[in-house]
């Protein structure tokens, strides 16, 4: 058995025994879970079932990471530094003499970016970007399966900039788990009913697994990864049934704090600090090839 393969035994043992073990991300595959990921055929959305007594689980022992919303310009900093450096290292995108990954969403005043911390670090980032003005960054890429979504849903979002520190740990499960849910609780406190990402390939299992995604869309280039191919997904914010059981109290419970979460907006100052370093703004990089 290779590397590869002990790996994926071993967070399938994590997870549970809900699909095959091949069907589990690696560790070197969570590098980037977030623009880098996709897959192939839409498959009807399993029935989670009920949470049972023998699979009670404290996650906390595995969960270092805890989620706020950025409330600084240190936030958004260490957030645009971490997706920078992991994205760098996985060969997602080219180094940049800030030492920032801003792309121009991240400065909408729709878009809500996510410190994770740890270790009293910021150690992990994610975007979560609102539809309240029409506007999606994956629409650049995948126009009409957003607007599909859009007209069947009250309030669509999109989940991006997936993101771990490379020198606190390799990206895992319990990070990306202790992310999105902090994103997912924020989502439907502000209405959201629909959530959206472009993923690679090998990556939408995982996501369909933990918190119910489905493909909507077929595999496209995306020119925000160096060309890597993506897909389209997405997932009801409020099916309690397309949550897998072990993190149920992370998207459903209450280890997300209100508080914790609360909306929070990039200020003036921090949107004249970072505009000058926010790439990919006109040069039509996003766009599906025709």
């Amino acid at each position: 058995m290779g590397k590869a393969e002990r790996l994926e035994r071993r967070l399938e043992r994590r997870l549970g025994a809900m699909a095959p073990a091949s069907q589990a991300m690696t560790a070197e595959e969570t590098q980037v879970v977030d623009d880098e990921e996709a897959s192939g055929v839409r498959v009807d959305r399993p029935l989670v079932p009920a949470m049972t007594a023998a699979e009670t689980w404290n996650p906390s022992e595995l969960f270092q990471v805890k989620c706020f919303t950025a409330r600084s310009l240190q936030d958004y900093e260490a957030a645009f530094r971490t997706l920078h450096d992991s994205y760098v290292r996985a060969g997602l995108c080219d180094p940049t003499a800030s030492g920032m990954r801003v792309l121009p969403f991240h400065l909408w005043r729709e878009t809500q970016v996510f410190s994770g911390r740890a270790d009293h670090r910021r150690v992990a980032t994610l975007s979560l970007v609102l539809d309240e003005n029409n506007r999606l960054p994956m629409e650049e890429v995948f126009e009409e399966e957003v607007q599909r979504e859009r007209e069947r849903h009250e309030l669509t979002a999109e989940l991006s900039s997936f993101a771990v520190a490379p020198d606190f740990s390799q990206p895992r499960t319990e990070h990306l788990v202790a992310m999105t849910a902090a994103a997912v609780q924020f989502a439907r406190w502000q209405g959201v009913d629909d959530l959206l990402a472009t993923v690679h390939p090998k990556h939408v299992r995982i996501y369909r697994r933990i918190m119910g995604f489905q493909q909507i869309g077929e595999v496209a280039p995306h020119g925000g990864v160096m060309g890597r191919p993506a897909v389209p997904i997405a997932a009801p914010v409020n099916d309690i049934q397309a949550v897998h059981p072990r993190f149920l109290q992370w998207y459903f419970g209450n280890r997300i704090l209100k508080e914790q979460v609360r909306r929070s907006y990039l200020s003036e100052q921090g949107y004249r600090y970072f505009r000058p370093f926010a790439i990919g703004a006109e040069d039509g990089r996003y766009r599906r090839p025709r």
